[in-house]
């Protein structure tokens, strides 16, 4: 059986908002829960627990951490209890958060930003000290978001602080004087309506950090105040679970050309706030509520695969940054402090999906990523976590597609020493974090990169060709795509790029892109990648199909390797990288009209951090012909490794659009291409056996057990 899957950006900087960070542990007990029966309702029959008391209507309660209890409402489909804490905390989870301290014990941040008043919440909690309450509503008094009125393009300091305000609220309520009440009430309500109404971060920019940070901060607030603030509150609710999320977001969620597949589309830096926001408090204090709102959408099941297809085999390999890399993409500001997966914002949402689905093979497969990674947890994450056992990835298919955005990740197998890549054949919609890397692929061997772009944001890297013209990294020239006379494609307006043709095979993987839409008219007529990856001999393929709209345009390949490139002759290029290397061989065109190497950190206007920089080469053809191809073999390799001798035949050299190619990678790899300006036919051979390429796009989907079906 399948089960349809989602599968077939702000400006400013950001904050994690919330705690000092923890390890998090990689097993555990299984999940008993505590709740028992209440007025309508029943207990979870896994043991995780109802809610009790009057005003349950016969949902399920939490996810192995016991329910709410007392009187409350049910309102957008779960409980809000009468009693303060409403918000999170349910009996277990204070049970368990206090025995975690008793055995772990923690120590606060020290400050006044919002990481300090979340400890300091967080030690009221398990301690039940008043003093730490009274640290934080003092802290939390001196906030002030009243500049973040309707007409702001966001407002930053809403999602720093926007949580810890409704904690604060909420979790030291018996602290707060009757005066101090009152001001929480008034100015949260004036600022997060106010903020509610900003176009930027509203309905549609679903991808956007600010979009989650505000839908966080509404249904936070309406559930903490929510008895003494009926009317506010209500709204704010509706406006973060209905128009917001039901409405706008679920939709787009299962979309192709949108959110379909659960890449968080605002890249590593920006991206992983989508689902700490919803992951840290919010989403799991709904879900012992009665509403099982992780599951509404399997956006968040593809969430948790992304986050495991994208980390590398390793941690990152060399002296450039510490901890574990994943892929980039987008505006990244801080790639160059290292451990981008490992951040505890991702750690804090892999908690919360092994917690929401601990019984199910993705919750089993979070957990094992955690362990792997050891990634940063929150305190209140970490302090409740469930526990529960591991599984690891062997059984996982070894690619992963994302059907929104069209993004292809995979690996030539499940070991430490993998071969990992990323095909980037798609756009983005609503998120405002954007680069014209469309058509890009990027890959990672054994924890070194062989090649990726250049991360920044509003940086300067040198234009095409070197020299002192500069442009942003969001530019097409710091990521591996191909260019027409010496730009890249724009991507502007309404218009899509289209897989035509996808598969997934034991021994290779296929794909083919269509990027004619995003390219402005009158510069091209058509221009088509397509790639293949052979697991065996940790080889690529990458063949563009380029049609400009006048013989005299150039075309050019662009790859970019960490360390300088050594070009070894006309047609091949080695991008060493410590222990591993990237052989490059050039087959078509046979003789390039030139190639230069481009130190993309040396631009004097703002350059990307050094970290961040690679070598852009820049493989150029002039084929004084409208119609042309380029044919480029990527080895993967140890440095010390003998590179593959491919070659390229043409069957009818004299005729641009007809015949086929035939590219030997050695004597049991090949293939064979048909020309043209659209892909059509072509055959893989691998170990002696021949297979037609699939014509159409295989099917991809998540099956009853969780796990990722290609196919038929």
């Amino acid at each position: 059986m399948l089960v349809a899957l989602l599968f077939s950006a702000g400006l400013g900087c950001s904050s994690s908002g919330g705690g000092a960070k923890v390890s998090s542990p990689g097993t555990g007990g299984d999940a008993t829960g505590t709740g028992g029966d209440g007025a309508g309702g029943s207990a979870d029959p896994t043991g995780s627990g109802g809610y009790t008391g009057a005003g349950a209507t016969g949902q399920a309660g939490g996810t192995g951490q016991g329910g709410f209890t007392g009187t409350g409402a049910t309102v957008n489909g779960f409980l809000i209890p009468n009693d303060h804490p409403r918000l999170f905390w349910t009996p277990d989870r204070i049970a368990r958060a206090k025995a975690w301290y008793a055995a772990n014990g923690y120590t606060p941040s020290k400050g006044t930003d919002q990481d300090a008043i979340a400890d300091q919440l967080f030690m009221y909690m398990v301690t039940g000290t008043a003093s730490y309450c009274q640290q934080a509503i003092s802290n939390a008094s001196q906030i002030d978001l009243s500049s973040c009125t309707p007409d702001k393009n966001g407002c930053d300091n809403a999602r720093y602080y926007g949580e810890v305000l409704a904690a604060t609220y909420d979790w030291c309520f018996a602290q707060l004087s009757s005066s101090q009440k009152s001001t929480f009430v008034s100015n949260l309500n004036t600022w997060f309506t106010n903020i509610s109404q900003q176009s930027w971060g509203g309905v549609p920019m679903s991808e956007s950090n600010y979009y989650f940070g505000n839908l966080r901060n509404e249904a936070e607030w309406g559930i903490a105040s929510y008895f003494e603030n009926q009317t506010t509150a209500t709204a704010l609710l509706n406006d973060a679970l209905v128009t917001r999320y039901a409405n706008d977001f679920v939709p787009a969620s299962n979309k192709v050309t949108y959110g379909l597949g659960g890449l968080a589309l605002e890249g590593e830096e920006y991206g992983r706030y989508q689902g700490f926001y919803i992951g840290a408090l919010i989403f799991p204090a709904i879900s012992a509520a009665g509403r099982d709102i992780f599951d509404e959408t399997s956006y968040w099941k593809g969430a948790v695969f992304n986050r495991i297809y994208r980390t590398p085999p390793q941690r990152t390999m060399g002296t450039l940054r510490p901890g574990w890399d994943a892929f980039p993409f987008d505006d990244d500001e801080t790639w160059q402090n290292g451990s981008p997966a490992d951040q505890a914002e991702n750690g804090t949402f892999m908690t919360a999906a092994a917690n929401q689905w601990n019984a199910e093979n993705v919750g089993r497969w979070a957990r094992q990523w955690i362990s792997n990674v050891g990634a940063d947890v929150n305190p209140a994450a970490a302090a409740t976590d469930v526990g529960g056992s591991l599984k690891d990835f062997s059984s996982l298919p070894l690619d992963y597609y994302d059907g929104g955005p069209r993004y292809l990740i995979g690996r030539n197998n499940w070991t430490t020493n993998a071969t990992t890549y990323m095909f980037q054949m798609g756009e983005h919609y609503s998120d405002g974090h954007v680069h014209q890397d469309w058509g890009q692929f990027q890959i990672n061997r054994q924890g070194r990169w062989l090649t990726r772009e250049t991360v920044g944001y509003s940086n300067m890297v040198p234009a095409y060709g070197g020299g002192s013209n500069s442009v942003d990294t969001n530019t097409g020239v710091p990521h591996n795509i191909m260019l027409v006379n010496g730009t890249a494609c724009d991507g502007t307006g309404d218009r899509s790029a289209k897989v035509n043709r996808l598969e997934s095979q034991a021994g290779y993987v296929y794909a083919d892109d269509d990027l004619t839409p995003l390219w402005s008219s009158g510069m091209v007529s058509h221009v088509e990648r397509e790639y293949w990856f052979i697991r065996d001999i940790e080889t690529f393929v990458i063949f563009d199909r380029l049609v400009s709209t006048s013989a005299s345009q150039s075309k050019t390949f662009l790859i970019h390797c960490e360390t300088n490139p050594t070009l070894i002759d006309a047609t091949h290029i080695h991008c060493v990288n410590g222990s591993q290397q990237l052989a490059i061989t050039t087959l078509l065109p046979t003789t390039p009209s030139s190639r230069t190497v481009v130190n993309e950190g040396t631009s004097s206007n703002n350059p990307p951090p050094s970290q961040n920089v690679t070598y852009r080469v820049e493989i150029n053809d002039k084929p004084n012909a409208a119609t042309s191809y380029t044919l480029h073999v990527l080895q993967a390799m140890d440095a010390s490794g003998t590179p593959l001798s491919p070659t390229v035949t043409d069957s009818a050299s004299g005729t641009p659009t007809s015949g086929t190619f035939t590219v030997k990678l050695d004597g049991s790899h090949s293939l064979v291409i048909n020309k043209g300006t659209t892909s059509s036919g072509g055959s893989i051979t691998i170990g002696g056996t021949t297979t037609n390429l699939r014509a159409d796009v295989e099917p991809f989907a998540l099956g009853s057990d969780d796990t990722p079906i290609w196919g038929p």
